[in-house]
């Protein structure tokens, strides 16, 4: 069977184009200093898993606008932290720290960074800091059950991941926590 000259033969398969990231990149080419395409482009290749694509829309976003967006900085981390280099998720969290400090957001991501990185007195003592900005803050107290859990200190775990539950009773991840620490 003989193809036509300039066309592909019958049984093969136009190369696959990915019509979002396409569109994503057309916009980019169309308004290269728009951070917020940076950011979009940067989330969708991260469900693709392109991590280290991902880390470079989202500094791209950054190196736009640091200074009003602090998810990008979260972003960036959480690209980090999948593309295995939790040292630089850490230091990106310690940059927004740097210009977002009363964020409890970016505190609450610092916190678990250093966690992931078994860093727990770090961790604690950045969980500090949200308590002294909202006493009440639940998701600061599930966190800080996870640090206690880690360093086997059982028993502050419970009590702060209670206390996670007492703030918000609907917080499913901290009852299902404190179950599972209460039945070991």
């Amino acid at each position: 069977l003989a193809c036509k000259k300039g066309q592909p033969p019958q049984d093969q398969v136009a190369p696959f184009v990915d019509q979002t990231l396409h569109t994503l990149n057309q916009a980019i080419a169309a308004d290269p200093k728009n951070d917020s395409l940076y950011k979009e482009r940067g989330l969708y290749l991260m469900q693709t898993e392109s991590y280290d694509s991902a880390i470079i829309d989202f500094s791209q976003a950054l190196d736009i606008d640091s200074i009003k967006k602090p998810l990008y900085y979260h972003y960036l981390a959480d690209a980090y932290l999948m593309s295995a280099q939790s040292r630089l998720a850490n230091g990106t969290m310690d940059r927004a720290l740097s210009h977002f400090p009363n964020h409890i957001p970016t505190i609450l991501k610092a916190a678990e960074i250093k966690l992931i990185l078994k860093q727990y007195l770090q961790a604690l003592t950045t969980l500090d800091q949200v308590f002294m900005r909202d006493p009440q803050n639940a998701e600061g107290y599930y966190l800080a059950g996870h640090v206690f859990y880690e360093m086997k200190d059982t028993g502050r775990a419970i009590n702060s991941y209670q206390k996670a539950v007492d703030i918000n009773p609907e917080m499913r991840k901290a009852w299902v926590q404190l179950g599972d620490v209460l039945l070991e």
